[in-house]
């Protein structure tokens, strides 16, 4: 049984278009492997990225087929750095391309996707897709192949040009999270993979404080851009990087916040992207 499986793994390994960092296999414990496979929804390796389980099937007719999430059913764990930053780190650098952009020009606004490139660090491994003010967004998007996507799931922040009240940095940082702290429900699906409420919990990050420069006529009806201090919290997801083809993503959340200083006390958002890389 060893034997054949690994001479399996080899005909059905995952094609280099993919990236797919997988362990060889051991033959020696291989059928232990695979029984934990079967027990677990999701098995996570040393290396940082979720395998989902029945990711290979043998099809009919003594066929061996793929059936793999268009993203290979990978995203990086949290505690790693993906792509060699930490993940808030990425927050960070997303939160200073979104909030650099001026409102007329800013994918957060932009209800077609034809505006999601705006921006776009073209040296950087990492695509941001953009979140929305909350509805419904049906976006249609190109990105190059070999990116990764950050996804916003549900996003935070509050800067000192929001929230002048919000004077220090724990002023900052308590607001982003009780935003944060109240969402009540989180959903993602990449491909035919789900990620439900408990799978997405996981991935809530709040940052430090730091730096970032507002445009002018920005986001959030801030007319006078400039530096400012901001946190940010919430959830986000980084993917491997994308073979060319197209791929679709749907995105829900939302939270109801009922303490006073609630800077969104009731948002709802649902997006669908069809990804292109190419």
């Amino acid at each position: 049984m060893c034997l054949v499986m690994c001479l399996l793994m080899e005909l059905i390994s995952p094609s280099p278009s993919l990236s797919v960092s997988v362990p060889p296999p051991d033959c020696h414990n291989f059928d232990a492997k695979i029984d934990k496979f079967r027990d677990d929804d999701v098995h996570t390796p040393q290396r940082g990225l979720f395998f989902v389980k029945n990711s290979l099937l043998v099809g009919n007719n003594h066929q061996n087929t793929r059936k793999r999430n268009p993203l290979g059913g990978n995203v990086s764990e949290t505690r790693g750095k993906p792509y060699g930053l930490p993940y808030a780190e990425h927050i960070k650098n997303f939160w200073k391309w979104s909030i650099g952009i001026p409102a007329k020009d800013n994918p957060v606004n932009d209800p077609t996707g034809e505006k999601c490139a705006t921006g776009q660090n073209s040296s950087s491994p990492v695509f941001y897709l953009s979140f929305n003010n909350g509805g419904f967004s049906q976006r249609t998007c190109k990105v190059p192949a070999g990116k990764a996507l950050f996804i916003p799931v549900l996003e935070s922040e509050i800067s000192q040009k929001e929230s002048p009240k919000s004077i220090t940095d724990q002023d900052l940082s308590k607001a982003a999270a009780t935003d944060a702290g109240s969402v009540n429900s989180l959903y993602l699906k990449i491909g035919d993979k789900e990620y439900n409420y408990q799978d997405l919990l996981k991935y809530r990050t709040h940052t430090d404080a730091f730096n970032l420069n507002f445009a002018n006529n920005g986001p959030f009806g801030i007319i006078q851009g400039g530096p400012t201090r901001i946190v940010a919290d919430g959830f986000y997801v980084i993917t491997q990087p994308l073979a060319k083809g197209t791929y679709p993503i749907h995105i829900k959340a939302s939270l109801i916040c009922t303490q006073p200083d609630c800077v969104d006390p009731n948002f709802a958002k649902d997006i669908t992207y069809t990804i292109i890389a190419q």
